[in-house]
């Protein structure tokens, strides 16, 4: 008899081993708890519609967990539907017994989904302002989310949640019905931070691309930087007319490479902006319909090309601008090198021309050079809310040289000293 009993008792631990291994590995497959869950949801959300596939139960025995996971599930919007990859949830088996909540994290994979009906969804659950404004001013959009959210036994959200996705050619339609298009970037949020990478849009045609862009949220201060690059590219001219208000300018083709930052405060208010720029500036056209200049450059045709000019640009309070290349006056390609420099009330520019093959004419002056003759302007000054002082001006041909030495003017141009001429 007790031989037997040993042997039942052995068979029913072998059994329930085997059971455990096989539900530990393979699991079991069950569709008795779909129509509970969707009826759950239903009274939670009314406009929403969950299709669950079967379930799929995997025993954690020596954490005392069981994975659930299904894939393929679809949730519905009036017509529309969000597709998921996959979702999967641990539930933990004690909080069962000690009637607690036992869902310890929630794991989801979607599909490619239309934004829109993303912006939809999320309207449902909690409607704001914000995403009203954001689903009207949307269009296509191709929207990837990765999430995986840890859940405390009080049913709340942990902070060391990880959502990641992708989002792809979206178009958005500004207030001023412009449209920016192809937006694409490749996200990564956190607890007060989020990553953006991948970046990539068009304005105006111009293609705007950002290796990373990063924000961080500091009480109620939001901290933003990250890189700003165009590849080589014209502007159409219609453009600058419109932005830069600058009709004479033409032909720019350009490109950049930025590095910015700024913080976003209260009301959404922008401050402590930094930007660091190289640009390269392949050309650019600038019309001047002046006769008198021709009198002193005798092969001026009415255009100031620049070309092959790399400038640095740095903005922090204060503008700093520096650079130099080709400038063309006439038909011939002279040197420019420049500096300008600009706070709140100073201003100053600091500028050297070689005229090496630009013939020019003061005839007041009695000064002259030709085209054979090497020469060089240089220039520079400041400007206040006082007055304006040309600390500087020569012009050095050979033998020929002029300048003007420490001579201040008035902000409306009245003589008020100088030094030597």
């Amino acid at each position: 008899m007790i031989k037997k009993t040993f042997l039942f008792l052995g068979s029913l631990f072998i059994i329930l081993i085997l059971v455990l291994v096989y539900l530990s590995t393979f699991g079991v497959e069950t569709d008795k708890f779909n129509k509970r869950i969707s009826e759950k949801v239903k009274a939670t959300f009314p406009e929403l519609d969950l299709k669950l596939d079967k379930l799929k139960l995997i025993l954690d025995p020596f954490n005392f967990k069981i994975n659930v996971v299904t894939h393929n599930p679809q949730i519905k919007i009036k017509s529309k539907s969000l597709k998921l990859k996959k979702v999967s949830s641990n539930y933990n088996i004690i909080s069962f017994f000690k009637k607690k909540f036992g869902i310890r994290n929630l794991i989801f994979e979607t599909e490619y989904n239309n934004l829109n009906d993303v912006l939809k969804l999320a309207r449902s659950i909690k409607d704001s302002p914000q995403l009203l404004i954001l689903d009207k001013m949307s269009n296509n959009g191709k929207l990837y989310v990765n999430a995986e959210i840890n859940i405390n036994e009080n049913g709340q959200i942990k902070e060391n949640y990880q959502i990641s996705g992708e989002l792809k050619n979206l178009s958005i339609k500004l207030l001023n019905n412009e449209n920016i298009d192809d937006i694409s970037f490749k996200f990564n949020h956190s607890k007060n931070k989020s990553n953006l990478t991948d970046v990539s849009f068009k304005f105006q045609d111009l293609s705007i691309l950002s290796n990373e862009i990063e924000i961080k949220k500091n009480k109620k201060v939001y901290a933003v930087k990250g890189d700003i690059n165009s590849p080589l590219s014209g502007i159409d001219d219609k453009i600058t007319q419109k932005y830069l208000n600058i009709p004479s300018l033409k032909n720019i083709i350009f490109a950049s490479n930025s590095n910015f930052s700024f913080d976003i405060g209260k009301r959404f208010k922008f401050k402590n902006f930094y930007i660091k720029s190289n640009i390269n500036l392949k050309n650019a056209i600038y019309s001047i319909n002046n006769k008198n200049l021709e009198k002193f450059i005798p092969k001026f045709k009415n255009t100031i090309q620049i070309q092959n000019n790399q400038i640095n640009l740095e903005y922090k309070k204060n503008l700093t601008i520096s650079g130099g290349g080709d400038l063309s006056i006439s038909k011939e390609k002279e040197i420019i090198k420049y500096n300008i420099k600009k706070s709140k009330n100073d201003f100053e520019v600091n500028f050297n021309v070689s005229l090496n093959k630009t013939p020019i004419k003061f005839y007041l002056l009695n000064f002259y050079k030709d085209e054979k003759s090497n020469g060089k302007l240089s220039v520079n000054f400041k400007k206040n809310n006082d007055k304006i002082s040309l600390d500087n001006l020569s012009f050095i041909s050979n033998n020929n040289k002029f300048f003007i030495k420490k001579l201040d003017l008035s902000n409306e141009y009245n003589l008020i000293d100088f030094a030597k001429l």
